[in-house]
């Protein structure tokens, strides 16, 4: 990513942390897309929008459910910056959690399973691996079938997502090695 690149994504973040709407959209592009997975009619800042209005619409959504007590990035947001302005915005979460917390529902739980702690050598097997299958467990224990999924490395964790992307339901990522 060049400095410039940076650079813009690092004053949208501070723009974020002001809540400053109108800071926060000068940093987009016109025609750019701004993509949070969910259901809109559930978690109204979700969805996919185009250009500054759809963009202030979500902005608004979100900073009125919203009141930060503490920032945090616990998810992956790619930006894609073409002459210092962000074209492409998305953000890859746990939107099903996100929706429910918002809707004031319990979380889903699952019974208790073991995290597995996987060696150097397992993260960069995994890790340089094209596409792996993982078969998620469903609310009563049991085994769904295996999708493909892409994998990412970051230092010790390993991040996973459904091939499907946002409809695949499977995002998630493994402990630090020991």
């Amino acid at each position: 990513m060049s400095r410039e690149a940076i650079a813009t994504v690092e004053a949208y973040f501070e723009a974020l942390g002001a809540r400053d709407r109108e800071r926060i959209l000068s940093h987009f592009a016109p025609d750019a897309t701004w993509t949070i997975p969910g259901d809109p009619a559930l978690t109204p800042w979700a969805g996919t929008r185009t250009g500054p209005e759809e963009i202030r619409q979500s902005l608004t959504a979100f900073f009125a459910a919203v009141e930060p007590l503490a920032f945090e990035l616990q998810m992956i947001l790619r930006f894609t910056v073409a002459d210092g302005l962000i074209t492409d915005y998305r953000v890859f979460e746990d939107s099903l959690g996100i929706t429910r917390t918002h809707l004031g529902e319990p979380l889903m739980t699952t019974p208790a399973a073991p995290t597995p702690t996987w060696t150097s050598d397992e993260l960069n097997l995994m890790a340089g691996a094209d596409e792996l299958e993982m078969a998620p467990l469903r609310r009563d224990g049991t085994l769904r079938e295996p999708v493909p999924i892409w994998v990412v490395r970051d230092g010790g964790d390993l991040y996973v997502r459904s091939f499907r992307g946002a409809d695949g339901g499977c995002v998630a990522h493994g402990p630090r090695e020991p």
